[in-house]
């Protein structure tokens, strides 16, 4: 795995996010989870937009794609963008 893609795999583990190293086979760095584990477990990613909605806040759109915004900026600040591979996880890929 490239440094920057270490460093947000690092960041959004630290955050809570269902990181994997292993992408089952996709081109991806890594990917994040998109299914809850347990009852107590936050959705970082919703491919429904169940839970995690896309809205516009303050001129700019939040949460887009039904991908967490703080999940989004430590991608974009480390040079990485997220895209569906299905509704049950996301790659991250270099922008």
């Amino acid at each position: 795995m490239k440094r920057n893609a270490r460093a947000a795999y690092n960041a959004l583990k630290r955050l809570g996010a269902p990181v994997y190293d292993h992408d089952g086979g996709q081109l991806a760095h890594f990917v994040i989870g998109a299914e809850l584990r347990d009852s107590t477990d936050q959705r970082y990613c919703d491919y429904y937009q169940e839970e995690v909605k896309e809205h516009v806040a303050a001129g700019r759109i939040v949460n887009a794609f039904g991908i967490r915004q703080d999940v989004l900026d430590i991608l974009a600040a480390n040079g990485l963008f997220a895209e569906w591979i299905n509704a049950g996880m996301v790659g991250v890929y270099d922008a």
